[in-house]
């Protein structure tokens, strides 16, 4: 089985280094590593041509966005399977595409893994590790999302299926709910990518992008789950969000961890 790993960098060489690193030590040897580069400007170039050997194909060239840079990696791969892990995201350990693959029984399912989702010196899995039986895993979908770089997207999938590029924000979002809506998830009970927490959207440092944010997830939330609460809670949950962030952004990571109950 073949498994497509993306990855998507821009002006982020360090973060680059530890990714590719972290797919060049796996021991699971089918796979086929796909690097999409915005045309940086700091080494990330050097760092793909050192390691060339390791990439299947890449390239460095203007993008429109995250979204459409993620769609050229999809044009590209033949894989099984493909996964997002995007620059700056490691593996938890050189098994987890062993192991994954192992419990990989049928090419028609979406499957999805716990991830590891760090600050500094703050982290949890995701989901939880209480979360582990067949009717937590059901519950925990009807209000969660999988972590984006632990997902297995099927080939009869994104083979035809593109991310939207008329989001800025929620379009990982988009593209998860469209995925399970017609490939079942499927939980792999382990631990599969460290996400480094930070980026725009789960950090956003300008009201006009909070703003953005509960815009596409209510639109998310009604296109797919007819979620009416939405209207209420999103506008609530992203504002609540953004205050905390004024406190910094590791206090407001460590509040949430304790009132999730993130383990």
């Amino acid at each position: 089985m073949l498994l497509s790993i993306v990855t998507i960098n821009y002006n982020n060489a360090i973060g680059l280094s530890f990714t590719v690193d972290s797919v060049k030590n796996q021991t699971y040897e089918n796979i086929e590593f796909i690097i999409i580069d915005g045309n940086s400007k700091d080494d990330s170039v050097e760092i793909i041509k050192k390691n060339q050997y390791a990439i299947s194909y890449w390239i460095s060239e203007p993008d429109k966005g995250i979204y459409d840079a993620m769609n050229k990696g999809i044009k590209k791969a033949t894989g099984d399977f493909i996964l997002f892990l995007n620059s700056g995201d490691i593996f938890y350990n050189e098994n987890v595409l062993k192991n994954t693959a192992s419990y990989i029984d049928s090419k028609e399912c979406t499957y999805f893994c716990r991830a590891k989702s760090k600050y500094n010196n703050t982290s949890w899995l995701y989901p939880s590790q209480n979360i582990n039986s067949e009717d937590d895993i059901k519950t925990w979908l009807d209000n969660n999302e999988p972590n984006h770089q632990a997902m297995f997207f099927p080939k009869e999938f994104y083979q035809s299926n593109l991310y939207d590029l008329s989001f800025k924000i929620m379009g990982d979002a988009d593209y998860k709910h469209r995925c399970m809506n017609n490939f079942k998830p499927q939980f792999i009970d382990i631990v599969s990518t460290i996400f480094e927490m930070g980026g725009v959207s789960s950090n956003p440092k300008k009201f006009k992008v909070v703003l953005t944010q509960i815009k596409e997830r209510i639109k998310v939330d009604f296109k797919y789950k007819k979620k009416y609460s939405s209207l209420l809670i999103t506008p609530i949950k992203f504002l609540m969000k953004f205050i905390l962030n004024k406190i910094g952004y590791e206090n407001y990571i460590k509040i949430l961890k304790k009132l999730k109950g993130y383990k």
